[in-house]
């Protein structure tokens, strides 16, 4: 029998606890310069967002709205098989989120066919997915722009700033 656990979650929260030592031990010279600079980073980061919502403008997509409330209808009919809260919220031009908690989700033979299958297509349709535990339970976001990006002098369409 081979067995091997491997502890990721440990190793991340002493790197995590030694970055918060650090940063506790800051004189406040530091902090001063520390909140300047971040301060400083921030401003530039407003700058570069204006700069892309001035030159870049949303144009709503009919077509990924009714295409995000159609995978909506195919989620709101998985988190009730397993008994779930579902909150579905799309704007058309603006963005989709679909928002599911379970107090646990189980996956047998009797339903492979259709309830896996939902959820896979649910993290595979959209890039912006996330799961995480939340009072004993299983939250799982997805996000969708339901809009298409016109840019100027032929940019790359659909890019955000960075």
């Amino acid at each position: 029998m081979f067995y091997r656990m491997f502890d990721y979650h440990s190793a991340e929260k002493q790197v995590m606890d030694k970055i918060q030592a650090k940063l506790a031990a800051r004189t406040p010279e530091e902090l001063a310069a520390d909140e300047k600079e971040a301060s400083l980073s921030f401003q530039k980061i407003i700058e570069k967002y204006e700069e892309y919502a001035a030159s870049h403008k949303r144009i709503p997509n009919r077509e990924k709205y009714e295409d995000f409330l159609s995978v909506a209808e195919q989620m709101r009919r998985y988190a009730a098989a397993h008994e779930g809260v579902i909150t579905i919220r799309a704007e058309a031009g603006g963005t989709g989120i679909i928002e599911m908690y379970f107090d646990h989700l189980i996956h047998t033979d009797l339903d492979a066919s259709h309830s896996r299958l939902l959820l896979a297509f649910l993290l595979m349709k959209y890039e912006d997915v996330s799961i995480f535990a939340k009072q004993d339970g299983i939250l799982i976001q997805a996000f969708a722009e339901l809009y298409d990006v016109e840019t100027p002098d032929g940019a790359e369409p659909n890019q955000s700033p960075s």
